[in-house]
């Protein structure tokens, strides 16, 4: 499986290899942890050098789970995470002072994870002092430098967060990615929180760093437009379960899984009613995920009846580097998928170009 999903012409440098993630309630009386089902369940891709693969899905289908993961902040229940020649199933304050260094990750809201109380430029001082041993006249000739790299004044070293925009804020948490020199970022929802305006300013410094630097990045969002314009490669995810993988050009093109089906066809279009874009991309959920047979066989419109429900999916290789998780195949896929997110697809190809 693993083998199947992962394009030959990228060169891994992140392996995850059958990944399951789970979280656990304590009992209320007995102080026992309570299992509950995988929050992420064996999910297996490579990050390339240099590469920007998307991670997708809905909320709660296991996203951030992931990169918190592969961050070292979550454990994880099964599986094997690799770096380059590092063991990355070590919690992070267990990983030596150079993986911590090359992995770095910045989250949704740069309200909780920039410290209130000190200067941006302390703020972005710390990883340098850390990880280099940097004096205090050197931090700052460097936390100047970082600042014109994410096109902020560098008189900004001397604000407090609360006294620059969201969008600003979000530009400094970058920079402080950026100062321990990663080669692995981990973007967890980072522009979701922003404007337009300020998403396409985040995304272009990005691609500028990436092209520059090399840098590797798993970038997370549900904003497919954002997808379409700004990654290599797509994972689609469905309640922790990988349902299709390949590059942007052949994921926003049929065949498609029927949940990426869905979610092409809740991107907004012209002339269509909200509410209906809505609908298809939100069926009703079950309380919790089925134990046997396809993930997301309850709610898909195409599921073939004793089977989809009862075995699990293969995994179906549609051309190269893209497979889909199907008891479909291909050609039926094409069939009764092709069509039905076609407009969509042209939205987010013109969103993309604009």
């Amino acid at each position: 499986m693993t083998a199947m999903i992962r394009s030959t012409a990228i060169v891994p440098q992140l392996h995850i290899d059958n990944l399951s993630c789970r979280y656990e309630r304590p009992h209320l009386f007995s102080g026992r942890r309570n299992k509950t089902p995988p929050a992420v369940d064996d999910v297996s891709f490579a990050v390339g050098a240099g590469e920007t693969l998307a991670l997708v899905g809905e909320s709660g289908s296991g996203k951030s789970t992931i990169a918190r993961t592969i961050a070292g902040l979550f454990p994880a229940a099964a599986g094997r995470l690799r770096y380059g020649g590092h063991d990355l199933t070590l919690p992070v304050e267990r990983r030596a002072a150079e993986l911590r260094r090359l992995i770095q990750i910045i989250f949704q809201n740069p309200d909780a994870s920039l410290n209130r109380r000190h200067r941006i430029g302390s703020i972005i001082a710390r990883p340098l002092r850390l990880f280099f041993g940097l004096s205090d006249a050197d931090s700052r000739q460097e936390v100047a430098s970082l600042l014109e790299a994410v096109r902020l004044p560098t008189d900004y070293a001397e604000r407090f967060p609360s006294e620059i925009s969201g969008g600003e804020r979000q530009r400094v948490a970058i920079a402080r990615a950026l100062a321990a020199r990663p080669s692995l970022l981990l973007c967890d929802e980072i522009v979701s929180a922003l404007d337009v305006s300020a998403q396409a300013t985040i995304l272009e410094l990005l691609r500028s760093i990436q092209t520059q630097t090399r840098l590797s990045m798993l970038f997370i969002t549900h904003d497919l437009a954002v997808v379409r314009w700004f990654a290599d490669r797509v994972a689609v995810l469905y309640r922790g379960h990988l349902c299709e993988v390949g590059p942007v050009e052949r994921v926003f093109a049929p065949p498609y899984h029927p949940y990426t089906s869905l979610l092409l066809e809740a991107v907004p279009v012209f002339g269509r009613r909200r509410e209906a874009a809505g609908d298809a991309a939100s069926p009703a959920v079950t309380s919790s995920p089925p134990t046997t047979g396809c993930a997301f066989a309850s709610q898909c419109r195409h599921r073939i009846d004793g089977l989809c429900r009862s075995a699990e999916p293969p995994w179906r290789q549609v051309a190269p580097g893209h497979a889909i998780r199907c008891h479909l195949e291909a050609s039926d896929l094409n069939r009764i998928t092709g069509r039905a997110a076609t407009g969509a697809r042209l939205q987010v190809a013109a969103a993309q170009k604009s």
